[in-house]
């Protein structure tokens, strides 16, 4: 729009010298006390945000530029840490990952790592010796035959109480043999001893898991002793001493008076082929391996009885070792960057564009190194184009930026998947690009995989004059800005025509007049339009000054 420029005029007098002094002097005091309550008007913000408002070029509105614009990052463990924590495993260690911690940097990530490996291997080495140990216990508790046996009698009379009252004690030793000695009683005390020994043969075997098969074969009777220490008083010495085998054959008998001591050699044997499988700890049942009956004033008829032990103790496993650990995450600067190029991708920033050359924008998006800590949820670019100078040809994607990007199933991400996904919108009228990939597109991704996606805004020149261009990237709630780019397009000159040969003019001399005086008019300085936004007071006093200048100038013409 051309601004149209007006100048007034006051003519001074002695008579209106004091009128104009006043108008001006009011017409400054006025502009001034405006400009004073305009001042007073504005209150400043005290109010402290993340943000700071930001308009990119090529366009009045404004964005919230963050601050502190970071995305949260998993650092990706180190080969160390990944070993440790798969020997943990493997050697039978629990292994827990806990909560991710955020550091300040891949470095201390890093050396945090490495701290948790040789933490784990130190727990996984001393489970490892502790279970070799355990190993070889179980080994050995898998291989013996640790066992005890006891061995009692049992009588089917009273003749443990009243006057003629007596008693029996079985021994059983571990290697099965064994000793039943009993006394004999006349009424008035207890007189004489007699000991019967033998040998319960058995063998015991481990099946393998500390359990043991007991099995007795035969028994033994090799002697029957008497041992008389006093007088038999009994009116009734007829005393006989009868040894049995379960199944109640008679191996062992001997009657005698019990007068005098005797050893009485037995030297038989006889079959009990019995099996047991008895667990560590644990006993067999009472095996009846003899029955007796000594039959004198009162006959006392008993059994021996005896049983084995498995001795073996069960080791006690280690408890299993426990190990935690946790990734870091970094939050990672959001960045995005510009770029202009020509035909052949070189950058010529700075550079010169000439009207009709085609050139392109390069947006470079913030990269994102995985999702594994922080999902995204939001991925925009914007641009506003100058629509001035250079006329929007179409985008697409590059190519090489979105390598190594992969789906959740390892298959790459292509270019048409991008278009495909991508909402991309241009307003013709302020020149707004955007693009916009939607969370969707993003959860079907390798939340390990990186993203990185890199745009070109193809353009033309179509006219003289600086193109500056910049990009604004929006990650989840963060916003950020790219520098600025800028060419320079140089005007058309246009050709001069060629100077026309003049004829000379002859002057003829003007006869000279004399000389008037001219009238002497003051002006004031004019006034041309500012570019500042003007004061409405300020204008009507301006306003006012031309009136009046009109008004005085109408009075001296009168006057004249």
């Amino acid at each position: 729009m051309m601004s149209e420029n007006k100048s007034y005029t006051v003519r001074k007098s002695k008579k209106y010298r004091n009128l104009c002094g006043a108008i001006l002097a009011a017409a400054l005091l006025l502009a001034l006390g405006a400009a004073n309550a305009s001042a007073d008007e504005v209150t400043p913000s005290t109010t402290t945000t993340n943000t700071t408002q930001v308009a990119p070029v090529n366009t009045t509105e404004k964005v919230e530029v963050s601050k502190d614009a970071t995305f949260n990052t998993e650092v990706p463990t180190t080969t160390k840490l990944n070993e440790a924590v798969s020997n943990a495993k493997n050697a039978g260690v629990t292994v827990n990952e806990t909560s991710a911690t955020t550091v300040d940097s891949d470095k201390t990530a890093h050396s945090d790592y490495d701290k948790q490996a040789v933490a784990i291997d130190k727990a996984t080495q001393d489970y490892q010796k502790a279970t070799e140990a355990y190993n070889k216990e179980v080994e050995a508790y898998n291989k013996a035959t640790d066992v005890a046996t006891e061995g009692k009698g049992e009588s089917q009379t009273t003749q443990d109480q009243g006057q003629y009252k007596t008693w029996q004690k079985v021994t059983v030793n571990n290697d099965g043999t064994f000793t039943s000695t009993h006394d004999l009683n006349d009424g008035v005390s207890s007189f004489a001893q007699g000991t019967l020994s033998g040998k319960i043969n058995y063998t015991v075997a481990n099946n393998g898991d500390g359990s043991e098969k007991i099995t007795v074969s035969t028994v033994d009777l090799n002697s029957y002793n008497l041992n008389v220490t006093g007088p038999n008083t009994a009116v009734n010495k007829d005393i006989r001493y009868v040894a049995k085998s379960p199944d109640g054959t008679e191996w062992f008998a001997w009657s005698h008076n019990g007068l005098e001591s005797k050893d009485n050699p037995i030297n038989k044997s006889f079959e009990l082929n019995q099996t047991f499988n008895v667990k560590a700890g644990e006993y067999t049942p009472w095996v009846n391996f003899l029955k007796i009956d000594d039959t004198w004033i009162e006959d006392t008829f008993g059994q021996l009885y005896f049983r084995i032990q498995n001795k073996n103790s069960a080791p006690t496993a280690p408890a299993v070792a426990s190990v935690s650990w946790h990734k870091d995450n970094v939050k990672k600067p959001i960045s995005v960057s510009k770029q202009v190029v020509d035909a052949s991708g070189k950058d010529i920033n700075n550079g010169t564009v000439q009207v009709g050359q085609e050139i392109a924008y390069v947006l470079n998006g913030a990269r994102i190194e995985n999702q594994s800590a922080e999902a995204i949820k939001k991925w925009k670019l914007i641009d506003y184009l100058d629509g001035e100078h250079d006329e929007y040809l179409g985008w697409e994607p590059i190519a090489d930026s979105i390598k190594g990007v992969k789906y959740a199933d390892g298959s790459a991400v292509t270019v048409d998947d991008i278009v495909k996904n991508a909402n991309v919108t241009y307003n013709a009228e302020n020149h707004k690009w955007e693009l916009d990939l939607p969370q969707t597109f993003f959860a079907k991704l390798d939340r390990k995989s990186a993203f990185d996606l890199d745009v070109k805004l193809k353009a033309k020149r179509i006219a003289s004059g600086d193109a500056y261009n910049d990009v604004v990237q929006v990650v989840n709630d963060k916003t950020v800005i790219s520098k600025t780019v800028v060419t320079h397009t140089p005007k058309e000159e246009k050709p001069v025509a060629p100077s026309e040969t003049k004829t000379p003019v002859v002057h003829t001399p003007e006869t000279p007049q004399a000389p008037q005086e001219p009238a002497v008019t003051n002006h004031l300085p004019q006034t041309g339009d500012q570019n500042s936004s003007g004061i409405l007071p300020l204008g009507v006093t301006l306003s006012l000054f031309g009136l009046v200048g009109a008004f005085v100038l109408r009075l001296k013409s009168k006057k004249d």
